[in-house]
């Protein structure tokens, strides 16, 4: 069976993994790693056992992150929801500013959006030029100012909430 002697484990940088494996490791707990390694197979065994536990806290960690990224877009979603609630609620009742304990609700007016009905007929002029072909919403809501645009006209405003907690 080999064995693994000090110098080779400074050639291989064992030090260096041991470190890396475990950087709060103290220089004691350092020394008696590196003489308990120099039976070859049981070195590799015990690189190996750590791999694993490495990759299996890794495969962990990636899947609760996944799990933490649904919960996150599942509550952003009722984060809209009970702002739409809100928004609704104040609008049907014409309640323009609500004090609460916890925030001052305010209602305004929003802002129209452009509404593009047919991209085949926007100018030229109005387009953007990315990977994709988009209109260019700000440059057509300047023209529809002005006057009708074919293929385009304004939304109605829709009210905004504000939320402010301080």
């Amino acid at each position: 069976m080999p064995r693994l002697d000090l110098e080779t484990l400074k050639r291989i940088g064992a030090e260096t993994m041991l470190r890396e494996m475990d950087p709060d490791i103290t220089f004691e707990e350092l020394a008696d790693n590196l003489e308990g390694l120099t039976d070859f197979n049981e070195a590799c065994s015990q690189w190996v056992r750590k791999e694993g536990e490495d990759q299996a806290q890794a495969d962990a960690l990636g899947t609760y992150i996944s799990e933490l990224d649904q919960r996150h877009a599942r509550i952003l979603l009722r984060v809209k929801a009970t702002r739409n609630v809100l928004a609704q609620a104040m609008d049907a009742t014409g309640t323009k500013k609500l004090e609460l304990p916890e925030a001052t609700l305010s209602m305004r007016a929003g802002k129209a959006k452009v509404i593009v009905t047919d991209e085949s007929q926007l100018p030229a002029t109005l387009w953007t030029e990315k990977i994709v072909r988009n209109p260019d919403k700000n440059a057509i809501a300047a023209e529809l100012d002005t006057g009708p645009v074919p293929g385009a006209t304004m939304s109605n405003p829709q009210p905004n909430l504000t939320i402010r907690r301080k």
